[in-house]
């Protein structure tokens, strides 16, 4: 585990800072070589991308979001309070936009 440590003390872990974006460069390099190969059609790359979109997305956020340990979040109480707020009044713009 390759641990460095930046002013005031915060550590970064660059071991699981590799380990998570790995598989997200995997998978664009795999879409870029498909885009490449015409493997998929218009409509093919259209459904995929609504699939990933719709579904795969915010499956894997949600259980991003479901694994971190609540004293984390405690111990960030600032940005989770900006980010809930900011996640309302996007829902609320989006509301008012689409006549809700």
């Amino acid at each position: 585990m390759f641990l460095r440590r930046f002013r005031g003390g915060h550590l970064l872990n660059i071991g699981g800072l590799f380990g998570s974006l790995t598989p997200v460069f995997f998978v664009l390099a795999l879409g870029y070589l498909a885009g490449k190969r015409n493997t998929f059609d218009a409509d093919q790359a259209a459904g995929l991308s609504k699939l990933a979109l719709t579904f795969a997305l915010p499956a894997s956020l949600f259980v991003s979001m479901t694994e971190i340990p609540k004293d984390l979040l405690l111990q960030q109480g600032r940005l989770v309070l900006a980010l809930i707020l900011s996640h309302a009044g996007l829902s609320w713009l989006r509301g008012c936009s689409c006549g809700w």
